[in-house]
């Protein structure tokens, strides 16, 4: 759906994915199977990087779910830095970055991690570049209501793998997430 929005008819975009497999074209589209700690692009290819739900799992066991691949099943939960220091370099001066990552009390779950107020100064600090903007959003039964990084900072990741019921919020995963775009100096 969001590859069918009217603002991408004519962009070029490139996914880039750990264990990809899809065969679907569209003519605007790129399919890249790699990891995010070894990018292919050459410096300043990049004009904007999205990441969505996608650098807490960089370095942990993603055999759970992403790929067969023993060679994943990794406790390495500092490697989201390499990650921005990657996406740093590939975009162009004056890119975007765009990354949401789940957001309250620090937890490693081993095949993800949740980021605090601590590990969100870090992916700011790692990334080196100009903050654009910092948003936090959190679950509550009406839905995901925008709030604050205080409001969220006791909030704990459901995961389903360990708990094997929902919770009486029915919280399908994440219970806030921060979204984060940062700008790379230059032009």
């Amino acid at each position: 759906t969001l590859l069918e929005h009217e603002s991408l008819k004519d962009k070029e975009i490139i996914i880039y994915n750990l264990a990809h497999d899809w065969t679907e074209g569209r003519r605007n589209v790129s399919y890249v199977t790699g990891d995010l700690r070894d990018i292919t692009f050459r410096d300043g290819a990049i004009d904007v990087v999205v990441c969505i739900s996608t650098l807490e799992h960089v370095g942990l066991d993603n055999t759970l779910l992403y790929t067969p691949e023993q060679r994943y099943r990794e406790n390495r939960p500092s490697d989201y830095k390499i990650v921005l220091r990657e996406f740093r370099r590939v975009l162009r001066g004056g890119g975007r970055l765009q990354v949401t990552v789940p957001f309250g009390k620090a937890a490693n779950l081993g095949w993800l991690q949740q980021f605090d107020r601590h590990g969100i100064e870090q992916i700011i600090r790692e990334f080196n570049g100009t903050v654009l903007d910092v948003s936090y959003f959190k679950y509550e039964s009406s839905g995901w209501m925008r709030s604050t990084a205080g409001e969220c900072a006791e909030c704990k990741y459901f995961d389903i793998h360990a708990e094997g019921e929902f919770d009486a919020d029915y919280a399908a995963a994440a219970r806030a997430v921060a979204c984060i775009e940062l700008l790379k100096p230059g032009r």
